[in-house]
């Protein structure tokens, strides 16, 4: 496995069934921000790759990726906990997963950005992992899009760093999504079910104007995973 991540441009109450999400009374992307939301080293890179430098280290950086489109804000994965930032080692390497650290907080970036958590309309998660679920519940009002073979998973799959507590709020808004899906009914964001590292995985295909021509991001979470009762 490596890691497969393609950016051709670089700016990159529960429900039964997906809501109405898109309204094309409006569309288009104007603003696309890299957010830093932790970084780590994991132990071993074979635990990724089987047979492909066992043993060696493997330096990991966790983006999240903040869209503004005319209907509103989508933010793609929250990041490490917030909570970790300025402690001494950051989050411990558990279980082959990486030591998390946390150079700056998801909510000092907003503020800088002029923005408060209310303004995120959405939250798309590429899977529950620890380092894409950590500050989902400074967004209460934020509606997370998430497969909803992943909300199976996540349901049997207690939360990395507290056991004792489930990966998600069942009291959070939330689509439970089957399949690829056009947020914003345009087609410029599109998540795109790519079931790997875990059963619900999805991915981020975004597709921005510029001089006519459209580019894409897409963002796909592994190519080779380990199995999917592993996690990082």
């Amino acid at each position: 496995m490596r890691s497969a991540c393609r950016l051709l441009m670089i700016a990159s109450g529960l429900l039964a069934g997906p809501p109405a999400l898109a309204e094309p009374l409006q569309s288009g992307i104007d603003r696309l921000y890299a957010l830093e939301c932790g970084h780590g080293l994991a132990p071993d890179q074979g635990r990724f790759s089987p047979g492909y430098n066992d043993g060696k280290p493997l330096a990991f950086v966790d983006n999240c990726y903040l869209i503004h489109h005319a209907q509103g804000y989508l933010l793609w994965g929250t990041g490490v906990a917030d909570k970790f930032f300025g402690v001494p080692g950051g989050l411990p390497s558990v279980g082959g997963r990486p030591n998390w650290v946390r150079s700056s907080t998801l909510a000092g970036q907003l503020t800088q950005l002029g923005l408060g958590t209310s303004d995120i309309r959405y939250i798309g998660l590429s899977n529950s992992h620890i380092d894409h679920i950590g500050n989902l519940e400074m967004f209460p009002g934020a509606t997370i899009l998430v497969q909803r073979a992943e909300w199976n998973f996540a349901e049997t799959h207690p939360s990395e760093d507290t056991p004792d507590r489930a990966r998600f709020n069942a009291a959070h808004p939330m689509a439970l999504i089957d399949g690829d899906y056009d947020v914003f009914g345009d087609g410029t964001v599109r998540l795109i079910a790519t079931p790997s590292v875990t059963p619900g995985n999805q991915s981020l295909l975004v597709t921005l104007p510029k001089t006519g021509a459209a580019h894409e991001i897409v963002v796909v979470e592994l190519r080779n995973p380990p199995p999917v009762d592993q996690s990082y």
